[in-house]
């Protein structure tokens, strides 16, 4: 049952993650600094500002068609 609920918890985790952003920005950060120590990592902030820029740089607002 622990295992079962263990793994119910950590699918909600990563589904909450996706929807609020927090998974993109744990992505970057593990890129970033496996790129090398000297790398540039942004704040959240500033990754969330890149982020909106990019989307909105896309067709149709970054709407995916397919």
């Amino acid at each position: 049952m622990r295992r079962a609920l263990g793994g119910v918890r950590w699918y909600v985790g990563e589904l909450l993650g996706e929807i609020t952003g927090d998974n993109a920005y744990r992505r970057y950060c593990e890129r970033a600094r496996r790129e090398g120590p000297e790398a540039e990592v942004l704040d959240r902030g500033a990754f969330e500002r890149r982020r909106a820029e990019v989307r909105a740089a896309r067709p149709n607002g970054g709407a995916r068609c397919c």
